[in-house]
């Protein structure tokens, strides 16, 4: 059993060490997309 149990928690650790900066980088760079599209907004409105 300990076998068995042991790699599954093994890899569940390993994934969630690995999936976890995946989601923040892609938090980040939605954030940054957000940031620019917002920013060539308001030029377009002084521009306008």
């Amino acid at each position: 059993l300990k076998v068995i149990t042991g790699p599954s928690i093994f890899t569940a650790k390993l994934h969630s060490k690995t999936s976890l900066p995946i989601h923040w980088l892609i938090n980040v760079y939605s954030l940054r997309l957000l940031l620019l599209l917002l920013m060539t907004l308001k030029c377009f409105n002084i521009v306008l």
